[in-house]
């Protein structure tokens, strides 16, 4: 997992030691990491908020669909998550490794809008997913969603 919780919320820095790689204290950090996938597959809210995500469609078009609302949301809120509020926008990019055949990115449970396809092309093709983040409080109840835009 990309992510990693630090004490102190005072400084950003970058060390030198590639094992302790970039902190941003008191805050989960993402360092991108490519999820790539040769089949229809359903992401963790982990494999998505990783990083690139990568889909071989030589074989023939695959879907991948993407985490439920309650479990993505969660992982961004989570202890020393990030300052996640409605309306907010989390991007991520999708690349389709095949010359021919379509990577299709598609709303997982309490998702909504429009799938989005990558049709194949000579040397790949990627696309810039923008899901739109909703959170609802009514009296003891948080409702969660997003949108693909």
């Amino acid at each position: 997992m990309s992510f990693y919780n630090v004490a102190n919320p005072t400084s950003f820095s970058i060390v030198s030691d590639v094992r302790k790689l970039l902190v941003q204290p008191g805050k989960l950090v993402r360092f991108p990491q490519t999820q790539y996938f040769t089949g229809a597959a359903t992401l963790t809210a982990e494999q998505l908020v990783a990083g690139n995500i990568m889909g071989d469609t030589t074989a023939g078009g695959i879907t991948l669909t993407l985490p439920s609302a309650e479990n993505l949301i969660t992982l961004l809120l989570g202890p020393g998550g990030f300052d996640v509020s409605s309306s907010d926008i989390f991007s991520f990019v999708a690349f389709n490794t095949a010359a021919s055949n379509t990577l299709t990115i598609a709303a997982g449970t309490g998702g909504s809008g429009s799938s989005k396809t990558i049709a194949g092309a000579s040397g790949g093709a990627q696309k810039t997913v923008n899901v739109q983040i909703s959170i609802a409080v009514s009296g003891s109840t948080t409702t969660y969603a997003y949108i693909l835009l």
